[in-house]
């Protein structure tokens, strides 16, 4: 199979095969005026390479990896749901609502993976660093979208089951929202948990693959920003539950807290890309 770039490919294997050249690295056609920047080492020859076929690859390589993980989760709690109702002479807990821990740590790690891994086989076939933070912006925004979409789904399939048995759907969790047929609100609250913990994930990686272990790891305490301020604002799940019993702390309201969560993950995306846009690449990480 032949990609736009005129290498041949499947999902990024085709592009990882020629990312480096001798373990060094490439200059960006963007960013080569900054001094320090990939310096003195080979460049690509500048190619008129489409948006479209950075973010088509994204999808194809991470795309899978995050379907698979949907399938397992669907697959896993319908089994769970049909040994629970077997077992059980009085079905009153939503078992969707066991599967609402996951998603945003998963997430978080796919996110870990994004500049590591695709950043210099892009950057090799004449990709500007720009270019690839922007598609990245748009996957994680799409990925986590998603996110919101499939879980408001859940609860509803779940809700036509559990109806048609006359089972009550109690939740067992704290949420944005107290039954499960708020759909907006489910959303709302899955879609903010994975954008900000994708993001958090996202600048973590990027911390380790531009400074190394030790800087990298210092720099993590800022990168959790995203995610502990999503979470503080709307204080659902486990640890919403923690703050509030252990600090007596009240979270702000629904309308606020959305946007206090907007602002944190939108200031994490910008941090990213900035980093990403300056970031040197390694021949080993």
């Amino acid at each position: 199979m032949t990609d736009a770039l005129g290498h041949g490919t499947t999902g990024t294997a085709g592009f990882g095969r020629t990312a480096r050249s001798g373990g060094v690295d490439v200059t960006p056609q963007d960013d080569s005026a900054q001094p320090g920047l990939d310096v003195g080492v080979p460049t690509p020859a500048p190619r008129d390479v489409p948006r479209s076929v950075v973010f088509r690859h994204l999808v194809q390589v991470q795309g899978r990896i995050v379907g698979l993980y949907w399938v397992i989760v669907v697959v896993a709690f319908a089994l769970i749901g049909a040994a629970y109702a077997f077992f059980s002479r009085n079905v009153e807990l939503s078992v969707w609502d066991w599967a609402t821990q996951s998603p945003k740590y998963f997430l978080l790690a796919m996110g870990t993976i994004l500049t590591a891994a695709y950043l210099p086989v892009f950057v090799a076939h004449g990709v500007t660093r720009r270019t690839f933070a922007l598609m990245a912006t748009v996957w994680v925004l799409l990925v986590t979208v998603s996110a919101g979409v499939i879980m408001a789904l859940g609860y509803l399939v779940e809700g036509f089951v559990y109806d048609a048995a006359g089972w009550p759907q109690a939740l067992t969790s704290p949420h944005l929202y107290d039954s499960a047929g708020e759909s907006v609100l489910i959303f709302t609250e899955f879609a903010l948990l994975t954008l900000g913990h994708m993001v958090t994930g996202w600048l973590i990686g990027t911390g380790y693959y531009r400074w190394g272990w030790w800087w990298g790891t210092a720099f993590m305490v800022p990168a959790l920003l995203p995610a502990v301020v999503v979470e503080l604002a709307l204080s659902t799940s486990w640890i919403g539950e923690l703050i509030e019993t252990v600090f007596d702390y009240s979270p702000p309201p629904l309308g606020f807290g959305v946007m206090i969560s907007l602002c944190g993950a939108a200031a994490g995306l910008v941090a990213t890309f900035t980093l990403v846009r300056t970031t040197p690449l390694r021949s080993k990480v």
